[in-house]
């Protein structure tokens, strides 16, 4: 009968993957970060396909390493990165604020009508670009 919760040598090769997972994600360049980040925003987004609703930077970060499971060691190293690239989504109006962003975990995003439809046109990337060269 197999172990309840795998062997250590399981553990350990699970966990080796989500750390590599995690410096994947920090690695990426900014812009590209932003756009998998979008991804959370979508149909099999962080809520499930709950399509535009509210999610919290933390739910973002958990869903960037949704495949790792117990990834909660790993998220305090992605936050400064996830941070910066869903401020780059809003600052080119693909996400916006709801609520207060000082609360922490009470502070939410969603994806607005122009970042639902660059999700949807898959043109997040074009989107960003045109943010950071000064056009919306």
């Amino acid at each position: 009968m197999a172990p309840l919760f795998g062997s250590g040598r399981e553990r350990a090769a699970k966990e080796r993957a989500a750390q590599a997972e995690a410096d994947r994600i920090r690695a990426l360049a900014p812009a590209d970060l932003a756009a998998e980040l979008m991804g959370a925003f979508g149909d099999e987004g962080a809520r499930g396909g709950l399509l535009g609703r509210s999610v919290t930077p933390l739910a973002v970060s958990e869903w960037m390493l949704r495949g790792h499971p117990r990834p909660g060691r790993h998220l305090r190293e992605l936050h400064p990165a996830v941070r910066d690239g869903l401020r780059m989504l809003e600052r080119a109006g693909l996400l916006e604020w709801r609520g207060s962003q000082t609360v922490g975990a009470k502070a939410k995003l969603s994806a607005t009508a122009l970042g639902l439809v660059a999700l949807h046109q898959g043109t997040v990337r074009d989107r960003l670009r045109d943010g950071e060269s000064g056009g919306s």
